[in-house]
């Protein structure tokens, strides 16, 4: 199955009830539309050929924010669930 992408950046409701078999984080683009990350930019290329088979593997890109948000600790991803 190809990815499917969350919106930039992901609210925690785009992945509540996914049916992906796996979930790829990714720091979300920038203006010039590049990951901000250096390590998601060398292995964006990987991910895509991974998960591009129609018969393949189903994967979620779920972006995570932009680094000055990551950096703070705020973002949905860097906090523990909420348990209910």
């Amino acid at each position: 199955m190809p990815l499917r992408y969350t919106e930039d950046p992901a609210s925690l409701e785009s992945v509540k009830d996914i049916s992906e078999k796996y979930i790829v984080f990714y720091s979300s683009r920038g203006e010039d539309g590049k990951l901000w990350c250096p390590d998601c930019r060398d292995v964006e290329r990987l991910v895509e050929q991974t998960f591009t088979p129609t018969d393949g593997l189903s994967g979620l890109i779920v972006y995570v924010g932009q680094k000055q948000e990551y950096l703070c600790g705020n973002l949905p991803c860097c906090t523990p669930p909420a348990l209910t």
